[in-house]
């Protein structure tokens, strides 16, 4: 028996597509993907009924569908002040976009890009880590154009590294 054991396992009973007509609910940022086109949650992310520091997106189900007019995001509530979410490049939109059926797409939507730089806040391993996931997103889209352009970042972060 290629299994040997018992495995022991439960259902994620909230999650976005179970969610009543009416339900609010709460999922973590983190779980959302955004870019500057639109905003992506997947419909399996799970939905916690209280907010807390990790499930603090404020989410509300309005139809039957699983469409942006059946769900309202609201984060003029939830979200820390100050708080950026990273808005992700046009190669994971069409990514995402390509999968559809198991996201909600929210197309529209203000988005504000914030005018810090990002790099002098971030330490240079966050950054770097960063880098190496985009760099996989891109190769896995064949943006190598975009790829080869995250490859000299990390090369060159990864040498300012070894210098300090």
């Amino acid at each position: 028996m290629p299994v040997k054991g018992t495995v022991f396992g439960s259902r994620f009973e909230y999650r976005v597509e179970t969610m009543d007509v009416g339900q609010v609910g709460y999922i973590n940022i983190e779980e959302i993907t955004v870019t500057e086109k639109a905003i992506f949650v997947s419909i399996f992310t799970e939905v916690f009924e209280d907010c807390d520091e990790t499930t603090n997106l404020k989410i509300t189900r309005l139809g039957v569908g699983l469409s942006e007019k059946d769900f309202e995001l609201d984060f003029s509530t939830t979200v820390p002040e100050g708080y950026d979410v990273f808005v992700e490049v046009d190669a994971i939109y069409i990514d995402l976009i390509k999968n559809k059926d198991i996201n909600l797409v929210f197309e529209t939507f203000d988005l504000e890009v914030s005018n810090r730089d990002i790099k002098t806040e971030l330490s240079d391993d966050l950054l770097l880590e960063k880098k190496k996931k985009e760099l996989d997103k891109a190769t896995e889209s064949q943006d190598f154009l975009l790829a080869a352009k995250l490859r000299d970042e990390i090369k060159n972060l990864e040498e300012k590294k070894s210098k300090k």
